[in-house]
């Protein structure tokens, strides 16, 4: 994956980055420090417990954490690169990775790959999506697209939900708001008070339900590794602690593939962060963090990916 990714940054899917504000080199370095940090010790854990399927089950549950950590970090690291201010919140930052790839002349999928109220967005060439998958299709090369099509289409649905919900409350405030100040005119007027009645939840019409979709950007990856980090987090630990699979292999693949999207998705911004700051620096920044950080007894991380790049 990770020379793959190398190969088409050489070709036409390279965003052209231009920098904004001179450079905050001291947060630019600290974003990078927290990127790489967080991807060594989930590769760390993955090598380490390989073999022991109980270990490996509990460290898929902080690897899916890490995993949506090192995009949160790579995607502050480009932000600040192109001189803005690191971005304080999640919500912001999934925001900003959107802008950076999907709204850019980007096709460098996954990064670039979202749905939106349009639907799919930057599909590889030669995909054809099929919106009518089911959840339990069988991951292959010619349905992987659909399915992640279609996790990104549930993710956004989910925030599109919350959304609806935000607004039919807006309403009914408005709505006993308007109540309250009938009564106190009526009041002003010497009638008697009323008693305050029970405001129903009202409903959105199809207008309403469409602008709020239409408004509502666009999710990549980013998001729905978000919303997999809360619900392991928060809700259910056991989708990685009791699955996917019930053999001793199938934890120790998603180990692998998690610290695989994690290295891929490290490289498509430092490439990028490189272009703006220069890469002789990058890579002094780079050749230090390894030097520092990186027992030499572990390849892994960084270090891993550091023959990759030119100098």
């Amino acid at each position: 994956m990770l020379s793959d990714v190398a190969d088409r940054f050489c070709g036409l899917s390279r965003p052209l980055d231009t920098a904004g504000a001179p450079v905050d080199e001291a947060a630019l370095r600290r974003c990078l420090a927290h990127a790489w940090g967080t991807e060594l010790l989930q590769a760390i854990a993955t090598r380490q417990f390989h073999d022991e399927d109980e270990l490996v089950r509990l460290s898929n549950t902080w690897g899916a954490v890490q995993t949506y950590y090192v995009g949160y970090h790579a995607t502050q690291s480009l932000w600040v690169a192109k001189g803005n201010d690191r971005p304080t919140t999640h919500p912001k930052t999934q925001q900003i990775h959107c802008d950076l790839w999907v709204t850019t002349s980007s096709s460098l999928t996954p990064w670039a790959f979202a749905v939106g109220a349009a639907g799919v967005l930057n599909a590889p060439a030669g995909v054809t999506i099929d919106p009518d998958i089911h959840t339990w299709a069988t991951c292959n090369r010619e349905s992987c697209w659909s399915l992640a099509a279609l996790v990104l289409r549930t993710t956004r649905n989910e925030a599109l939900r919350e959304r609806r919900h935000t607004r039919r409350e807006s309403k009914r405030k408005d709505k006993r708001k308007a109540w309250l100040a009938d009564e106190v005119e009526r009041r002003s007027a010497g009638r008697r008070p009323r008693k305050e009645p029970t405001f129903a939840l009202p409903m959105l019409s199809a207008p309403e339900k469409e602008a709020l979709n239409a408004k509502l950007r666009a999710f990549t990856m980013l998001d729905y590794l978000f919303r997999v980090r809360i619900k392991t987090n928060y809700q259910d630990s056991a989708m990685f602690t009791d699955g996917p699979g019930t053999d001793r292999t199938t934890s120790a693949r998603v180990a692998t593939h998690l610290t695989s999207v994690a290295a891929a998705t490290l490289l498509a911004h430092e490439a990028r962060v490189a272009d703006l700051v220069g890469w002789p620096m990058f890579l002094d920044w780079m050749d230090d963090w390894i030097e520092r950080c990186i027992p030499s007894e572990f390849e892994v991380g960084a270090a891993m990916r550091r023959h990759l790049y030119p100098l």
